[in-house]
Parts: C-alpha cells; structure tokens; sequence
C-alpha cells in the first residue's frame, strides 16, 4: 500500500527548490534589507514565551515517538500477518 503525499503540482525537485529560493529572495528583500526585523519586537522574551517554546518541543517530541511506535506495531502486525498467509 503506497500513499501519494505529494500532490500533483509539484512534479520534480527542482520546482520545490524554485520555490522556496523564491520565497527566501523575497524574505530577504522585504525584511532582512531594511533591518525591520528588530521593529517586531520578536527578541523581547518573557518566561511565558519560554515555557510555550517547551512545551511545543516536549509536545512534538512526544507525538513523534507515539506516531512512530505505533506505525512500527502496524508494521510488524503486517509482516506476521502475511507470514501467516504464505505458511
């Protein structure tokens, strides 16, 4: 069973690079240029702001591992399944 991930529109590699040069180009010239990244007063940090940034790590850390156990039991699930088949 193989699922199809990536949609249609992207056909290669070198459209996804393409893009996202695009982009980067562009991050570049609108903010990093001018240096109006400092006026959005992203580096003002409070310890909210740090325990959020935990826990999103904790929380995607965790939900990775969930995810790939689980896929590694349905796995190993289907390999004995079919080894019960051909037996």
């Amino acid at each position: 069973m193989q699922l199809n991930m990536i949609p249609d529109f992207i056909s290669s590699k070198a459209i996804v690079v393409v893009i996202i040069s695009i982009v980067a180009i562009a991050n570049y010239y609108l903010f990093v240029r001018h240096e109006q990244f400092d006026d959005f007063s992203i580096y003002k940090v409070n310890n909210r702001d740090i325990f959020h940034s935990i826990l999103y790590v904790i929380i995607t850390i965790t939900s990775f591992i969930s995810v790939a156990n689980h896929n590694r039991e349905m796995i190993s699930n289907m390999r004995t399944a079919d080894k019960m088949i051909v037996k």
